[in-house]
């Protein structure tokens, strides 16, 4: 019993520092604006200024595709998305950025 109540105590500290991160590091269209078609997952993120929050995930033929998704700067719901190929930029999308 006191493992369980252990694991719930951390998992509740990692989800108040995931969402901690997630509300202090916003994407902005700024920096949306300045990711290119075929940049890193690191080059992405460190335009962005922080880890996006990985959707989904895909290895198919040795070629992993992920989606990651940031908070964005603007109007409720603002964010920003983008999808990954073998760690390359492919494709990008945003809604209510500033």
């Amino acid at each position: 019993m006191k493992i369980f109540a252990a694991a719930i105590v951390i998992g509740a500290l990692t989800s108040s520092v995931a969402f901690a991160q997630q509300t202090t590091c916003k994407a902005t269209k700024d920096a949306f604006d300045q990711l290119k078609t075929g940049m890193s997952q690191e080059e992405v993120e460190t335009i962005i200024g922080c880890e996006g929050e990985l959707m989904s995930e895909n290895e198919y033929a040795g070629l992993r595709t992920a989606m990651l998704v940031w908070a964005g700067s603007g109007g409720l719901g603002a964010n920003m998305n983008v999808m990954l190929q073998g760690d390359k930029l492919v494709s990008k999308a945003q809604m209510g950025l500033r």
